[in-house]
C-alpha cells in the first residue's frame, strides 16, 4: 500500500507572477507595521541547502523603524533544522499584491528570525489559486480546550473557509485570534485531514459566522525522521495518477514524477492546486503504462 505523496507546486505557497515594479525601504517598511498592527504573518521561502526542497515557515513582525526586523515564528516550535536551510525570500501582504523582498543578513533562533532589510522590495502580482466548494465536509476546531463544530464551505491549498453557527457554539465569543486552531475535516465520519491554522478574517452573513483560516503546516511528520534519505527515481514513462478528492468530490488527474519506497512525487498547477499537505486520500489510483492500474490509500506529506 501506497502511504505518503509528495507535491511539488512550483515550491512556494503564493503563485506569483514575475515583478515588474519596486518599492524603497521606506515605504516597505509601512507595510511590515501594518501586518504588525492586524496581527498578520509574513511568508518565510526556505530551500534545502543539499536537496534543494522548499519549506514555507510563517512569522509575526515587531514593529519596525529602521533596517532591522525581529519576527517570532507563529508556531513555537519549528520541525525542520533551519541550519539546513537558507532564506530565499520574504513575502509581504500589501493590499491586492504581496511584496518580495530578500535580507542582506540574517539570523534564526528557537523563537524566530532577525533580518536586515535591503533597500528595495518587489512588487508582486498575487494570482490567488483557484478555490474549490466543499461537499458535506464536517469542520471540527479546537483552541484553548474550546471544541467548536461547523462546515468546510471551500478551500484551497493555502485557506479553508469555515462556517459556524452561534447556536450550535455557544462559546465562539471565547475564541482568541492570537492562538493557532487545530482543525480537524471529516467525510462521512472519517477523518480526511488534520493540521494547524490561524484564523485571518471573520465575516456574519444570514445567521452564520464565517472563518477564513491559514493553513500553517506545509509539511507533516508522517514517519520517524531518519538519519539518511531514501532515494527517489525519476519516472521516465508518464504515470498518470486520479482519486476523487476527499473534500470536493470532484475527479482529479495529476501526474507523478518521481517515485521512492515510501510515495511518490506529483507536480500541479500552483493556481490549481488541490492538494493540501495532511490531506488523506482514501482511494488513489496509479495508471501504470501498458499495466493494470494500481489501487492505494495515500496521504500528502510536503508541497
Amino acid at each position: 500500500m501506497l502511504d505518503a505523496a509528495t507535491v511539488n507546486n512550483s515550491g512556494a505557497n503564493v503563485n506569483i507572477e514575475s515583478h515588474s515594479r519596486s518599492l524603497k525601504r521606506k515605504r516597505y517598511i509601512n507595510a511590515i507595521n501594518y501586518a504588525n498592527f492586524n496581527n498578520d504573518p509574513l511568508q518565510i521561502i526556505f530551500e534545502h541547502k543539499i536537496f534543494a526542497r522548499k519549506l514555507s515557515i510563517f512569522a509575526l513582525p515587531s514593529p519596525c523603524m529602521h533596517d532591522s526586523l525581529e519576527l517570532s515564528w507563529v508556531k513555537d516550535e519549528q520541525e525542520e533544522d533551519l541550519e539546513q536551510f537558507e532564506c530565499l525570500k520574504i513575502l509581504i501582504p500589501n493590499g491586492e499584491h504581496v511584496l518580495s523582498i530578500v535580507p542582506d543578513d540574517y539570523c534564526h533562533t528557537p523563537a524566530g528570525m532577525t533580518i536586515s532589510l535591503p533597500l528595495k522590495a518587489q512588487i508582486l502580482n498575487n494570482r490567488q489559486s483557484e478555490r474549490y466548494n466543499a461537499v458535506k465536509v464536517e469542520a471540527i476546531l479546537t483552541q484553548n480546550g474550546c471544541f467548536y463544530e461547523g462546515n468546510l464551505v471551500n478551500f484551497n491549498t493555502d485557506t479553508l473557509l469555515v462556517a459556524l453557527n452561534e447556536t450550535v457554539n455557544p462559546e465562539l465569543r471565547w475564541i482568541n485570534r492570537d492562538a493557532e486552531f487545530n482543525v480537524i475535516l471529516k467525510k462521512q465520519d472519517e477523518t480526511v485531514y488534520t493540521g494547524n491554522c490561524i484564523l485571518t478574517a471573520t465575516r456574519e452573513y444570514n445567521g452564520s459566522i464565517f472563518h477564513t483560516f491559514q493553513i500553517l503546516d506545509s509539511r507533516i511528520r508522517r514517519f520517524k525522521k531518519k538519519k539518511y534519505r531514501g532515494e527517489r527515481f525519476e519516472l521516465q514513462s508518464p504515470v498518470q495518477i486520479s482519486f476523487m478528492h476527499p473534500l470536493s468530490t470532484e475527479r482529479c488527474r495529476i501526474q507523478a514524477v518521481d517515485i521512492s519506497a515510501s510515495g511518490l512525487g506529483l507536480i500541479e498547477e500552483a493556481a490549481h492546486s488541490v492538494l493540501i499537505p495532511g490531506l488523506k486520500i482514501p482511494e488513489m489510483e496509479m495508471n501504470l503504462p501498458g499495466g493494470t492500474p494500481l489501487r492505494c490509500s495515500t496521504q500528502i506529506i510536503y508541497k
